[in-house]
C-alpha cells in the first residue's frame, strides 16, 4: 500500500520580525516532510522581514514553487493574518508557526503520521521555550487529555495551553464550521477559537512529549506589570462574551459557567485591584467547585463569601511574593 502524504498548510503572518524571520524560514523550508505549502501573510509590515524572506526562499529553490507570500494593504492584525493565510489554504491540514519561532525538522512529518495512524483531528505537540541567547527552558502543556471533553474542560479551565500554534489541525474542522479569529481581538485570540475547534474534532493525539516546536519568549530576565491593560481587559471580556454565546447555542451550560468563573479568577488575578467591583459586575457568577489549583481557588472563594478588601490584599500580598520570587 502506498503511504498517503496529504498536504499541510504552514500559516506565518509576518509584522516586524526581521531579527527573527530568517531562522523561522529556514526551520520550515527543511522540513522532511515534502507535500508542504507555505502560506507568510505581510500584515504591511514596516521593516525588512518580507526582503529576507525572500532571500531566505531563494537559497531553496526546490521549495520555492510551494511558497505563497499574500499582501495586507495595511496592518490589520495578528487575527486577520490568520484569516488571511487560512483563506487560501488548501492543504488537508493546518498548522500555525508565529515568525519569531521554529519547527524542528521532523516537526510535520512526525505530526502527519501520527495524525493518519490515529484517524485524528488534532496532534498536539511539545515544545520547548527559548530566550533570544537560545537558553533554553522546558515547555510545559499538562492537562492535555485524548479524551475530548475532558481536554475541552481544561482548556475552559486554564489547566491545559490554549495557545494555537505548534499543532497539526484538520482544516475542514475550521472551513465547514466556519471557525475564524475575531479580528481586533489581539489578546486572548487564541483562547477564543481553540476551544471551537476542540469542540468539532473527534479525535486528539497527545504528543507533548516529544518537543516539536521552539517558542522564543524574548528577554526572560525582563520585568512586566502583572496587571493586565485596558484594551487587553476588553479583549478578555470580548472572549469571555463570545465562547459563552457559543457553548450556549449548543446547550454546553457547563461548560458556560466553568468559562465565566474561571476567567473571572484570572482577571481578578491580573488586574489592577481598583478594577475588582468592575469585575464582579461584569461577571456576576460566583464560584462553584473546580478542578483548578488551590491558589486559583482561594480567589473564588474569597470572591464568593468575602469583603471586597480581603480579595485585595490576598491578591497584593500574592503579586509582592511574585516580585521577590
Amino acid at each position: 500500500m502506498v503511504k498517503r502524504s496529504p498536504k499541510v498548510s504552514v500559516l506565518v503572518p509576518i509584522c516586524k520580525v526581521e531579527q527573527y524571520i530568517e531562522r523561522c524560514v529556514q526551520s520550515l523550508l527543511k522540513q522532511t516532510y515534502v507535500n508542504i505549502e507555505y502560506i507568510f501573510v505581510d500584515d504591511a509590515s514596516p521593516d525588512n522581514s518580507i526582503s529576507i524572506l525572500k532571500d531566505v526562499v531563494a537559497r531553496f529553490p526546490d521549495r520555492s514553487n510551494d511558497v505563497r507570500i499574500l499582501h495586507h494593504e495595511k496592518n490589520r492584525g495578528l487575527a486577520a493574518a490568520r484569516n488571511t493565510a487560512l483563506d487560501h489554504a488548501s492543504g488537508e491540514y493546518i498548522i500555525i508557526v508565529d515568525s519569531d519561532d521554529m519547527l524542528e525538522t521532523h516537526a510535520i512529518e512526525t505530526m502527519v503520521d501520527s495524525m493518519l495512524a490515529n484517524e485524528a483531528d488534532i496532534v498536539v505537540g511539545g515544545y520547548s521555550r527559548f530566550s533570544d541567547d537560545y537558553k533554553r527552558f522546558q515547555g510545559v502543556d499538562s492537562g492535555i487529555s485524548e479524551n475530548r471533553d475532558s481536554y475541552l474542560n481544561n482548556i475552559i479551565l486554564r489547566n491545559s495551553g490554549v495557545h494555537i500554534w505548534g499543532k497539526l489541525i484538520a482544516t475542514d474542522i475550521l472551513k465547514k464550521n466556519g471557525i475564524r479569529w475575531i479580528e481586533g481581538l489581539n489578546y486572548s485570540e487564541d483562547y477564543d477559537i481553540y476551544p471551537k475547534i476542540v469542540f468539532y474534532s473527534k479525535k486528539i493525539v497527545n504528543l507533548t512529549h516529544l518537543s516539536l516546536y521552539n517558542y522564543f519568549i524574548g528577554n526572560v530576565n525582563s520585568y512586566t506589570s502583572g496587571f493586565l491593560t485596558e484594551s487587553a481587559m476588553r479583549n478578555i471580556i470580548d472572549t469571555i462574551n463570545d465562547l459563552s454565546g457559543f457553548f450556549i447555542a449548543r446547550d454546553r451550560l457547563d461548560l458556560v459557567e466553568h468559562l465565566r468563573v474561571r476567567n473571572k479568577i484570572m482577571l481578578f488575578e491580573y488586574s489592577d485591584p481598583k478594577d475588582f467591583r468592575k469585575i464582579k459586575e461584569i461577571i456576576p457568577e460566583k464560584y462553584k467547585k473546580l478542578d483548578i489549583a488551590l491558589k486559583h481557588r482561594v480567589v473564588g472563594i474569597l470572591d464568593r463569601f468575602a469583603p471586597l478588601f480581603m480579595l485585595r490584599l490576598y491578591i497584593k500580598c500574592g503579586d509582592m511574593i511574585k516580585r521577590v520570587v
